[in-house]
């Protein structure tokens, strides 16, 4: 927005400019080769420049490679690379600058693009292995997991003793995981004994002295036992798999029974749910057990109105759905969370009028969303919920998103808030989150505030024991 307005107010002064006189400023018209142009060529030197200067001011590469310029700080490249798709040089200059930081960065920031923060991850690991490879290492939590993951095949190729030596750590839940990660790549070095490689400005020169390798072929033996070692062999396989036989139709009846532990069994319940919608629902109605009519309230939830417009007469139907099988969603439609949120207080009051339930399980997920568009009105609206509504872990959630997005607009909202247990944790969490943007802007703001629990707890925070 705010680049928006500066293109705005930067194209009305310039309006006004390419009408005036040009080349007139700081010389005489007797030096000046346009004050000897016809009508005819002036004009033409005046459009010129206007499209030259609309080109530079509109271009979104040139605005972004500006923005990027080397005098930009590691502060205020983060937030522009996940505005931005970043490109290698983007990484690089990440890289060079600060990696441990930007890898908390996006470690501490619920918003982040993930996979920009994998590309740095992997990036850091091809650098320095052992420190990115140790830093990863002591974190724990899904994300850092991703990232130590890729970080490991950005390390392969110069480590692989490191890699295997982590690998051997891991529980076979996490080599699971991991598995195609780390054994479905590959990677190119130079054949034993080959001269040094020439620098080419051509991307698809090859001298005819490499070879393509596996990622992970010395690392089997690292893995927890057989089966995952046939599993990670199957990665390096080139045969295209022979089709399988086609299976007779599944009976809805059958399906409606479903064993949710069996994965074979899910995924032939829901093929029937796409190919045969009413009969195999109205099967999962008759007699079908819990697990069935879950499965079958997720496929309406995924194939809910993609459109934010249709989505109060999609939100009525639901309720029938919710009616007629007997349970309700854990979550709100993914849908949701794609375009700009246009229903955001309709499908608020839809949920207010929903069972405690479900009130509890779509709280923090609606608010995450709504808070993108509407901040001031999600965290009110979560501010009203009831607390066995997870009134608190919603509020939370969409303020810890806002600070991230706009610090004082969001302090504004806290110090707003009336006195009591969820002013001061809102406190505590709007410090912790603004200072991984901007820590003396935090502890200036925490100074003004008055003694009280919040604010002991968020100075705790940023100040931990042993730091």
């Amino acid at each position: 927005m705010k680049r928006n307005c500066v293109i705005l107010l930067t194209l009305a002064g310039l309006t006004a400019g390419w009408w005036l006189p040009l080349g007139r400023t700081g010389r005489s018209a007797a030096h000046d080769p346009a004050a000897h142009l016809s009508p005819e060529q002036e004009e033409v030197r005046r459009a010129t420049r206007k499209r030259e200067l609309l080109q530079r001011l509109l271009d979104e590469d040139e605005w972004s490679r500006h923005a990027r310029s080397n005098a930009t700080s590691l502060a205020a490249l983060l937030p522009l690379v996940q505005r931005d798709y970043p490109d290698d040089r983007d990484i690089d200059r990440i890289v060079g600058m600060d990696p441990l930081a930007a890898i908390d960065y996006f470690l501490g920031n619920p918003v982040a693009d993930v996979q920009v923060g994998e590309r740095i991850a992997e990036a850091w690991a091809r650098k320095d292995p052992e420190k990115a490879i140790h830093h990863l290492s002591g974190k724990s939590g899904y994300r850092a997991d991703d990232y130590l993951a890729v970080a490991l095949t950005g390390a392969y190729p110069a480590r692989p003793d490191l890699v295997g030596e982590v690998l051997r750590s891991k529980p076979r839940r996490w080599q699971e995981r991991y598995l195609e990660t780390l054994f479905s790549g590959s990677y190119s070095v130079r054949k034993p004994g080959a001269p040094p490689e020439i620098e080419s400005d051509d991307p698809f020169a090859d001298d005819g002295h490499w070879i393509t390798r596996k990622s992970g072929e010395d690392l089997l033996h690292c893995l927890a036992d057989d089966d995952l070692r046939e599993q990670a062999r199957k990665f390096w396989e080139d045969e295209t798999p022979a089709a399988e036989p086609a299976e007779p139709d599944k009976n809805p009846l059958d399906l409606a029974r479903y064993d949710p532990g069996d994965w074979e069994q899910r995924d032939d319940l829901f093929d029937a749910l796409r190919e045969k919608p009413e009969e195999t629902v109205d099967a999962i109605v008759e007699q079908g057990g819990y697990h069935a009519r879950k499965a079958a309230i997720l496929h309406v939830m995924n194939d809910f109105a993609p459109d934010p417009e249709s989505w109060p007469a999609a939100l009525a139907e639901l309720e029938g759905w919710m009616d007629r099988l007997g349970v309700i969603p854990d979550h709100p439609p993914s849908k949701f969370g794609t375009g700009q949120f246009l229903r955001g207080p309709e499908v608020a009051a839809w949920i207010d009028r929903q069972p405690l339930a479900l009130r509890r399980a779509w709280a923090r997920t609606f608010v995450q969303t709504w808070v993108i568009s509407e901040p001031a009105a999600a965290l009110d609206w979560a501010s009203s919920l009831p607390e066995v509504a997870a009134r608190d872990e919603a509020f939370h959630s969409g303020l810890i998103i806002w600070t991230h997005r706009d610090p004082p607009a969001a302090i504004a909202a806290v110090e707003a808030l009336p006195p009591g247990e969820l002013r001061e944790s809102a406190i505590s969490n709007a410090a912790a989150t603004w200072a991984t943007l901007d820590r003396a802007g935090t502890t200036a703001w925490l100074d003004s505030l008055p003694e009280s629990s919040g604010k002991t707890r968020a100075i705790e925070r940023m100040n931990p024991v042993g730091d």
